[in-house]
């Protein structure tokens, strides 16, 4: 399948390919104008087919420079960087959220399976995008469902609160003051 969201903070696109056969196999590729210049951004997850992710690469081109950030997990949560070596302060987490796309919100949606207002609390891999700097986040996911019956989720970390309207794929539609979903 195929996605693209168009950016409401800053020029740019964010086109996604993803595959659902026993785990997630998702490839993206975005260009953005950021206040301090033009990037390139692609992403590849993969996830368990429970959900977990297990591997994550995140590529950044910009200024004439390209920088490379990978991980992998087992999908219980114990994580090494690509050369093997283990990253006990990264224990715990089963998704990755990368900053510059709503596309990550899927992943804990899609794996939690949450039911109307019920809610779960996760510790997240995240991943700042353009800096490229790997931390842990509280992440909280409600599920709400709006009037209509869409699926909807209410997304909250570190002070940050967005309502996140899904599609039946559970792939965020519209991102508030981020992204708006576009025909792929």
């Amino acid at each position: 399948m195929e996605v693209a969201w168009s950016s409401l903070d800053w020029p740019g696109v964010e086109h996604v390919r993803w595959s659902d056969h026993e785990g997630l196999r998702v490839d993206s590729n975005a260009v953005v104008a950021f206040p301090d210049g033009a990037a390139r951004i692609s992403y590849r997850i993969e996830t368990a087919a429970e959900g977990a992710t297990t591997w994550v690469e995140v590529e950044i081109a910009r200024q004439h420079a390209v920088r490379r950030l990978a991980v992998s997990g087992d999908g219980l949560g114990a994580w090494q960087d690509e050369t093997g070596v283990p990253m006990p302060e990264l224990t715990g987490c089963l998704d990755v959220d990368i900053s510059s796309t709503p596309f990550t919100n899927t992943l804990p949606v899609r794996r939690l399976g949450l039911r109307p207002h019920q809610a779960a609390d996760l510790r997240v891999l995240y991943i700042r995008v353009p800096e490229l700097e790997l931390s842990v986040s509280a992440q909280r996911y409600t599920r709400l469902d709006a009037a209509d019956g869409r699926e909807t989720y209410r997304y909250e970390s570190a002070g940050f609160r967005a309502d996140l309207p899904m599609d039946e794929h559970e792939l965020v539609l519209d991102y508030p003051r981020g992204w708006r979903r576009e025909r792929a």
